[in-house]
């Protein structure tokens, strides 16, 4: 979908809205996202762990108990969608966005003369580096899964607790550069007005660019 047909979007009446969600937001909003944490084993033999960090471990643990109901110990239809977005700032080449939602492809078809809302939850992280991005993406490319699991923040702020308990395995997580996300995108969700994203110079009209105005001009 391009500029053009999104122009009217913002007149679509609430009952040509179907919602999907695997979000629950009031529970997300409790649990308070604060980070991300990527762990493995030091002699690599089982797949990585890749960690929400969430500072209220009762509403952390409500969040994926939901999600093991839904799925079981392991999401083997790819119904949960993780985005890792890069390069959102030229300020600090190592900053990403992880933004977490259903996914659109195994959400089922959308019926007629509707539109197919999805809640999602976006956090942005700042790393000084990228050490452990890159230390979790080279594992998982040798293992091809991962295990999704939740971390609980202690009160310093900086330390943290993973729980193994509620693993649940995935086989997917979509990696991009901000730079390729344009108007209409399913990861569109996942880019902020106020970014400034880092543009190779073999790309003059990157498809972010398109999208930033967009959303800027649909600022209210």
């Amino acid at each position: 979908m391009d500029a053009e047909q999104w122009k009217g979007f913002g007149d679509v009446h609430q009952s040509q809205l179907e919602t999907v969600s695997l979000i629950n937001a009031p529970l997300w909003d409790s649990a308070g996202w604060k980070g991300t944490a990527f762990l493995w084993k030091p002699n690599d033999s089982e797949p990585p762990f890749f960690g929400f960090c969430f500072k209220n471990g009762d509403a952390a643990s409500k969040i994926f108990a939901s999600w093991r109901t839904e799925f079981g110990g392991a999401d083997s239809k790819d119904r949960l969608r993780i985005v890792i977005l890069r390069g959102i700032k030229r300020t600090n080449r190592f900053a990403y966005r992880i933004c977490v939602s259903a996914n659109l492809e195994t959400s089922g078809k959308v019926s007629d003369g509707k539109y197919l809302m999805i809640t999602n939850r976006c956090h942005t992280m700042e790393p000084n580096d990228d050490r452990n991005l890159s230390g979790f993406l080279e594992r998982l490319k040798r293992w091809e899964r991962f295990g999704l699991i939740y971390t609980i923040l202690g009160e310093d702020g900086r330390s943290m607790k993973p729980d193994f308990s509620s693993v649940i395995l995935m086989t997917k997580l979509v990696v991009r550069e901000a730079w390729e996300v344009g108007v209409g995108d399913v990861d569109s969700m996942a880019i902020q007005p106020d970014d400034d994203p880092m543009i190779p110079p073999s790309c003059p009209n990157p498809p972010v660019r398109n999208l930033l105005e967009w959303m800027k001009s649909n600022v209210e």
